[in-house]
């Protein structure tokens, strides 16, 4: 504004104004030789005073520019008492961009849920930031906003975080940090103990909980699993194979959650095998050239082969006997008395044979045997002797009487 301007009774004069974009105070000098008045147009600005005579000083008093984009502006009317009107364009620049959020984290429980957070602004903004377990919205606006935040329910034992940026248009940045707590997880099993025959079969445990869960075994060359990862409750087969060797072997079935943070172990055991438990034979009927034998036998894997071997030197064996009996022969009778494994083997029985062809007055030795995949076991010796005289090279078994 030029100082040495001056304005007549029916001439009035005032220059444009333009303030900064935040509260500011400036001065607006009239000159003039009349009285005046001025009329301000927005609740944004105080003029003081409004009326005058001659020259002098107006204050003016703005707010805050609610806008970092845009500026703002005004006229002011300044009339004289002879109705001279001079009008004073007022500007006011945009103001400094603001950009606030009300929180700068916000937790959720592991059912996930709504809550929200407010941006405070004058600005336009965007927000960025992707997780696939919760959504946001709006995405963008401009000045301020309520921001609604949604989160799915945590199914997994990891707690989990994400990260919402504002950024306002010349880049001013606030942060929210979204994070969700943990499944809360339990995992059990039972039993926790297994003591498996050595013969091959399938036993069962329990997983019991909301776990997510994988399976491992120590030891996994004699074993098999029906699962090896789930969710939740569950029931695990275990199906040993055949222990054919003659020391028990143990195996531990582990169960982890997803996590890591929880196991629990099984522990399988399965018994040695050994070659069948065969009993001393007894002979309940015994002739010059007949006899009858039973015995009974156990064997903790599958008989293959069974019944009698006799001879005249002891022990007689297989490879070394005198007369035998099997289980291929129809004068051998089995009676079942044991079936074990998946398979439902033959694991024990009781036997009997009626044995003809004896030689009168001779002593016998007399066992029986069991075969299985160890090996041949034998019951004890015994001896039985057959009435009548001790015959010759000649003797009949069948004679004619």
């Amino acid at each position: 504004m030029d100082p040495n301007f001056t304005v007549s009774s029916d001439f009035l004069r005032a220059n444009n104004v333009t303030l900064g974009g935040n509260q500011e105070k400036t001065t607006l000098h009239i000159d003039a030789d009349c009285n005046w008045t001025i009329a301000e147009e927005v609740d944004w600005l105080a003029v003081s005073p409004v009326q005058g005579t001659g020259n002098q000083d107006v204050t003016l008093t703005t707010g805050v520019n609610p806008s970092a984009i845009d500026e703002r502006s005004c006229q002011l009317t300044v009339t004289s008492d002879d109705g001279v009107r001079r009008v004073v364009t007022l500007r006011q620049s945009k103001a400094d961009e603001t950009l606030t959020a009300s929180t700068a984290a916000i937790n959720f429980g592991e059912e996930g849920g709504t809550n929200s957070f407010t941006i405070t602004s004058n600005t336009t903004w965007t927000i960025s930031g992707v997780a696939e377990w919760l959504s946001y919205s709006p995405s963008e606006g401009t000045g301020n906003a309520t921001i609604q935040i949604a989160v799915q329910t945590n199914n997994t034992e990891y707690s989990r975080e994400a990260v919402l940026t504002v950024t306002g248009a010349s880049g001013e940045k606030q942060t929210v940090t979204i994070s969700q707590a943990e499944k809360a997880v339990t995992l059990t099993i039972e039993p926790e103990i297994i003591n498996a025959t050595a013969i091959a079969d399938d036993y069962t445990f329990q997983i019991h909980g909301n776990a997510s869960w994988t399976i491992t075994v120590d030891d996994n060359t004699w074993l098999t699993l029906s699962a090896t990862s789930g969710t939740g409750e569950s029931t695990i087969t275990v199906s040993p194979v055949d222990n054919t060797a003659t020391a028990p072997r143990t195996a531990n079935i582990r169960v982890t959650s997803a996590s890591g943070k929880i196991e629990r172990i099984c522990t399988v055991t399965q018994a040695a095998a050994t070659v069948p438990a065969v009993m001393p034979v007894t002979i309940p009927n015994l002739g010059r050239y007949i006899a009858t034998f039973a015995s009974s036998f156990t064997s903790p894997l599958k008989v293959t082969d069974y019944g009698f071997v006799w001879g005249t030197s002891p022990e007689p064996t297989l490879e070394n006997c005198t007369g035998r009996v099997s289980s291929t022969d129809a004068a051998l009778l089995l009676t079942e008395t044991s079936s074990s494994g998946k398979a439902q083997e033959l694991t024990a029985g009781t036997l009997t044979a009626d044995v003809e062809n004896l030689r009168s007055g001779v002593k016998y030795y007399v066992r029986a045997y069991a075969t299985n995949a160890n090996g041949i076991g034998y019951s004890p010796d015994v001896t039985f002797e057959t009435s009548g005289n001790i015959p010759g090279d000649d003797d009949n078994p069948s004679p004619n009487l």
